[in-house]
Formats: C-alpha cells, structure tokens, sequence
C-alpha cells in the first residue's frame, strides 16, 4: 500500500511521510523504496532519507546504500547533511576508506552539528585523526554531548587537558551531565574506551 502510494504521490511532505513510514517498518524490504527518493529534489525528502533509510539496511548493508549516505554527507542542505553523517557516524561496523574519508571531511563542515557528528564517527573507530580537530572543539566554548561522547570514544589521554577545562563551565547543575564529563575523564586518563 505505501508503495503504490509513493509511486503516486508528488507532493514532497507526503513523500516525505511515506518515507518515514516505510522507515519505520525497520525492514529491509523498505529499502529499494527509500533509495529510489536518495536525489529527490525536495530537502525535506533527502532528510528522511538520511534519516530512515539505514533501518532498512540488511546485515551486512548494501554497499549502494552506503553510497547513497555518503553522497547525502555532501547534500546542500545541512540538516540533510547531518543526519546522513550521523548515519554512518553510529556504525562503526560500517567501515571503510571512503566512510572514514567523507567523516573527516565533515569535520570541516559549515554546521556546527555535522561536525560534532563527524568527530563521533572517526572516534568510535578508534582512529586518532580526529584527535587535534576534537581539542581544538572541546577547547572552544561550544561543546555538546557528542563531542563529550566522542572524547570517550577515543579515549585519548591528549584530550585530558582540554576536558579538565570544562570543569569550569560545561555541566551546569545536573548530576548526570557532571558524572559524564568525570567518566570521559578517568576514561582518557586510562586511554580506557567504552566496551
């Protein structure tokens, strides 16, 4: 049924519901349907693509799948570009020259968010050319959650210096937000990452 709904839909927020239903299904067989709207002209259709169609991924993923990811990290829009980044970023499984080329590339990236996704990417794969860049943010006055995860991820005891400085700043009054910065702490101390 959303099948034959998406070959008959134009308008791109009823695309872009179907998209997101199909996604929802978490199902391999939502995939051909996903991938066909990878160059939709609409933005908003491009980002529930980035955003969906991982879920529909078969183990191991199609390897145009993850192509279709990589050329979203390049989208014009930014939240498209975000998520397709994200994407990859939490699968460290999914690994290759060209995944952890097109991360690193994102570190560079006009939005703010994109980058914090792109560091988290390399990090979870332990790969240390992440490093000077993760500083040089966790250094900056502008840290979220996924710098802080990506620091834990690498585990690096360089990034000691830069994350005692949050101390100072960057948990506000929750307990939680102060045990997490103290655990990336002891964890880059010990150049422990998370198992």
């Amino acid at each position: 049924m959303l099948t034959a709904m998406l070959a008959a839909e134009a308008h791109p927020c009823v695309i872009g519901s179907i998209a997101t239903a199909l996604g929802q299904l978490h199902t391999p067989l939502a995939f051909d349907q996903l991938y066909a709207l990878r160059g939709h002209p609409d933005a908003s259709v491009r980002l529930m693509v980035a955003v969906w169609l991982p879920w529909s991924f078969t183990d191991p993923p199609e390897p145009h799948g993850v192509d279709a990811l990589l050329a979203l990290m390049e989208d014009e829009d930014s939240d498209v570009r975000d998520w397709a980044t994200m994407a990859l970023g939490i699968r460290p499984e999914i690994d290759s020259p060209e995944v952890r080329a097109a991360l690193v590339a994102r570190v560079r990236d006009t939005d703010e968010e994109t980058r914090s996704e792109a560091l988290a990417g390399p990090a979870r794969r332990q790969d240390a050319c992440v490093l000077e860049p993760l500083i040089a943010k966790l250094s900056s006055g502008r840290v979220g959650w996924n710098d802080l995860e990506a620091a834990e991820e690498l585990a690096d005891p360089q990034l000691v210096p830069a994350l005692e400085g949050l101390r100072e700043w960057w948990p506000g009054d929750s307990e939680y937000e102060q045990e997490l910065l103290e655990q990336t702490i002891a964890r880059c101390r010990a150049g422990s990452p998370p198992a």
